[in-house]
This record gives structure tokens, sequence and C-alpha cells, in this order.
């Protein structure tokens, strides 16, 4: 059995205070993002910059925690239609309670609303029940972001004036990096890429094909557009085209399980039975969600004729809730 899902943001599996954790200006850049919902959760006050822009300071029902810029893996995904990196399972330190009592928290209404310095502006400004925030660097306008519905508020300029954080009220912190490309080459990527996944989502494969390789075109790393191509080349069983896009995700971003679970699943059914194995192995150590990897660790036994290891792997599946198995186990494993 096969499970497929259309992916719109490929989930990563890291430990921020081990081997995975990275820079945040180098994620932004891996992703092709300008911007980054980096604490993703409802913010009270405002966020602190620290005096070397390496960590922010943000309050969560008067508990103040460290946002570190070199901690963090993101998720590669869409929102407000722009690509953005998301924080899926971030861990935050307490900041020190000495620090706090430095912190200067009475603010004017102004402040809530821009923030400058010699090179950037940010400001907030209310459309009716939106808010929008425009960021100027340098003169041109670089970000621009209209809210659905919740309120935007407190900019604050990093003071080596490479970032601008903000808060959207109901999500949380969000970063954007400014020297980034500009938007007329980001936007082309964006509308190839966002008719890339509306055409999947309508099961349309051609359409999607063709706007996932004009993406390409503009931005030849991005993982979302190559895991999306192999995906697309299995569902048409050409396996050999799903195997060199998805090998190429991996080596854009190798901390992702589900291209290895594709990419094995594309090795099995090209009768590739070994580098199945293999790969799955390793995808099993970048997550533990691994229903779908003992699933297929199973079937791929048992079409080698290792009755042992595929009644193993598919007894893990089903103790991990994929009930379907049930009988096949019965059958299999008496």
């Amino acid at each position: 059995m096969k499970h497929f899902l259309i992916i719109c943001a490929i989930l990563t599996a890291y430990n921020v205070n081990g081997q995975y954790a990275r820079n945040v200006s180098e994620e932004l850049d891996r992703i092709d993002a300008k911007i980054g919902l980096v604490v993703p959760f409802g913010i009270d006050y405002f966020p602190i910059w620290s005096e070397d822009s390496k960590k922010i300071y943000f309050n969560i029902r008067d508990t103040w925690k460290i946002f570190d810029l070199n901690k963090v893996v993101l998720v590669e995904t869409v929102w407000r239609d722009w690509a953005i990196g998301y924080n899926p399972k971030a861990i935050f330190e307490l900041a020190d309670s000495t620090l706090i009592g430095s912190f200067e928290l009475d603010r004017s209404i102004e402040s809530l609303l821009i923030s400058t310095n010699e090179n950037t502006e940010a400001k907030i400004e209310q459309y009716g029940l939106q808010s929008g925030i425009t960021i100027k660097h340098k003169g041109e306008v670089v970000f621009e972001m209209v809210s659905g519905g919740e309120v935007y508020h407190s900019p604050a300029i990093s003071p080596d004036g490479k970032y601008v954080a903000f808060i959207a009220e109901m999500n949380g912190l969000m970063l954007v990096k400014l020297d980034k490309k500009p938007l007329s080459n980001l936007s082309k990527f964006e509308k190839a890429r966002d008719k890339g996944i509306a055409a999947m989502n309508n099961n349309d494969r051609e359409i999607a094909l063709e706007a996932f390789n004009k993406a390409l075109e503009i931005d030849e790393k991005s993982s979302l557009v190559l895991f999306n191509l192999g995906l697309l080349y299995q569902q048409k069983g050409e396996y050999k085209l799903s195997i060199d896009y998805l090998q190429r995700c991996i080596e854009t971003d190798s901390l992702n399980y589900q291209p290895y679970y594709e990419l094995a699943y594309s090795f099995a059914n090209k009768g590739e039975s070994e580098k199945a194995l293999s790969t799955l192995q390793k995808g099993e150590k970048l997550t533990e969600n691994r229903l779908g990897i003992y699933y297929l660790m199973g079937a791929v036994y048992k079409n080698m004729g290792d009755i042992d290891n595929a009644c193993l792997y598919y007894s893990k599946s089903y103790a991990l809730g994929e009930r379907g198995l049930k009988e096949t186990i019965d059958e299999l494993c008496k």
C-alpha cells in the first residue's frame, strides 16, 4: 500500500541543540525565502534584539525566552503569497532574570508602528480590519505583506541592520531578511511554484510539471520544487526521472526524511531493492514518524523473499497504527 500526500511544505526532523541546528540566514537562503515564522506562538509585549543581533528576546505569558538565530532549521512553505520558513518544533531557552531587569518595557505608540535606522524603515499601517507592513531598504521597497485579519505590530530592526522582526498576532514572531533577491525575481518563482502546487492539488500533472520546471529554471536548488517533481514523475511511473529529482532534493537538504521515503519507493518500483532499503535506513534516522518507513521496508523485504524481516517491519508499522496490515501479518507471519 502506498500513501500519497501532496506536499506543500517538507517537514524537517532536527534537534535544535544538536548537529542539525543552523543559522537562520543560511536557512532562509537554502529555501529561497525572505521571511520566517521563527516563533510560532502568540507573543506578548514586543521583540527585543540582543546587542550582537544573534538573539531575540520575546515574552509568552509573562515568561521571557530567547530565539537564537544560530539554532534553527526551517520548513519551506507558503504564507500570505510569500515563500517562508516555518519553525515547527522550536525549543527556546529562558532569558536570564538579571538581563530581563534591563529591558525597557515602556514603549510609545509610535514604536509599535515604525522602526527606522540609517538605511531601513519598517512601517505598520492599518487597512480596515487588516494590517500591512512595508519595509524599505536603501529607499527601495523590499518587502510588503498584508495580514489576513491578524494585527501586525512592533517592528524591530536588528542592530546590525540585516533583519526586521515584527509580531503577527495569533501567529507569532516573524523575521525578514533584508539582503535577499529583488521582489521581481522572487515573485516569478513564487507564481510558478504556486501554479504547480495548485495543479497538483487538482491532479493536473502536466500543468504541474510545466510550472515546477519553470520554477526550477529560476531556483534550481528549491527543495520543495525538486521534491514535488520527484513525486509527479513517480506518480506517472517514470521512476528514473523521479529518482533523479529526489536525489537532487536530498543533495539540497539532507535532513528531511520524506524525500528518502519517496526515493526508496521509486527505487523499489524500479526493482532496486537494496538501494530502497539503504535509503529507508537513512530516512529512519531523521524522524520519529516511522509508520510509513517500516511499512515500505516490510514490503521491500517481502518482495525479496525475506519473510522474517518482512514480518518484523510489518509488525513495527502495525504497532505504530497501520491497522490495514493485520490480515497481511496473520497470513504471512504464521
